[in-house]
């Protein structure tokens, strides 16, 4: 098929994993998946592309200056080419990766969370301070902005099985968990949340839609003797189909997220089972997720989206 649209997919050095496939999928829709570094955003010809995507900028939490690169580079793109050309919309940037902002804004909403004590950068204070404070035992610590568990640990009052290494499990009052409660908190907001035991028996839940709507869902289960639910953990993955509350639960985070951002070409929803079996939302991830589009079977219905949204983008400029 000819290529009648340009879609450029701004990276930081490594897409996610699926580009080669999502490519391929696109150009069968007569779309043509451009690579563009974020480095060349100032060499780059952005009105020549229907569709500029962020979605590819893997490890962002590790620039600090991406929200200000990103949001200049997102009123320039509508400067030149008018709304809808980015997505997800530059309103999400920087708020709708700071998971201090937007999920209290959801919490605000009505929406059940997993509890978290946000404290902003610089903030005094010690991680068994905060943990006498909110009554907890054990505790997860992370930084708002973050993926893959970037600098995430876990640190608990008493000895909790766990054998992957003391990078991930420490013991508040042996000092280290202290020493880098402090050193994150120097450098950045975190959040600290009770560790919910139910992870390890029940996982985690990804809710995917596109364009909207629903597309599919994964299963995420920790490894035997660790409790981040990821593959890079020894987790696995596996697709499933939500129950009606559950996908109505989703569904409801998403459609508030829509009428605070605007319209979501793609939007993923993780939730851990609560202490009434319901879903309590862990995070979402908007701006530059995974989909996973190989597990869910969703390469096809995310390359429609893609492709009727460039499509639309170039029939309005005409």
């Amino acid at each position: 098929m000819p290529l009648t649209t340009k879609v450029a997919y701004v990276h930081l050095g490594q897409t996610h994993d699926e580009f080669p496939e999502v490519a391929e999928a696109l150009e069968e829709r007569g779309v043509s998946a451009v690579p563009v570094h974020l480095d060349d955003m100032d060499s780059t010809d952005w009105a020549s592309f229907d569709l500029v995507n962020l979605r590819m900028c893997r490890g962002f939490q590790k620039h600090d200056d991406f929200a200000e690169r990103v949001s200049g580079l997102g009123r320039h793109i509508e400067k030149i080419s008018g709304p809808g050309v980015l997505v997800n919309p530059s309103t999400l940037i920087p708020s709708g990766y700071d998971k201090s902002v937007y999920i209290p804004m959801l919490e605000s909403a009505g929406i059940a969370t997993v509890p978290t004590r946000w404290l902003q950068r610089g903030t005094p204070g010690s991680l068994t301070d905060v943990m006498a404070a909110e009554g907890w035992e054990d505790v997860v610590v992370k930084p708002a902005v973050s993926s893959r568990s970037w600098r995430t640990f876990r640190a608990s009052t008493g000895k909790v099985a766990d054998r992957r290494g003391e990078d991930h499990h420490l013991l508040p009052d042996d000092g280290k968990a202290e020493l880098l409660f402090e050193e994150l908190l120097a450098e950045r907001t975190i959040g600290v949340q009770p560790f919910l035991p139910g992870i390890l028996s029940a996982g985690e839940t990804s809710y995917i839609f596109l364009g909207g709507g629903f597309s599919h869902a994964v299963h995420k289960r920790v490894a035997d003797d660790g409790w981040f639910a990821h593959e890079l953990f020894g987790g696995t993955i596996v697709a499933v189909t939500p129950k009606r509350a559950e996908l109505d639960w989703a569904a409801h985070v998403v459609n508030t997220l829509t009428e605070h951002y605007g319209e979501l070409l793609f939007a993923r929803v993780d939730a851990l089972p609560g202490d009434l079996g319901a879903p309590v939302l862990l995070e979402c991830e908007l701006v530059v997720p995974r989909l996973f589009l190989r597990e869910g079977d969703g390469l096809s219905r995310y390359a429609a989206e893609v492709a009727a949204r460039a499509g639309a983008n170039r029939a309005a400029r005409g």
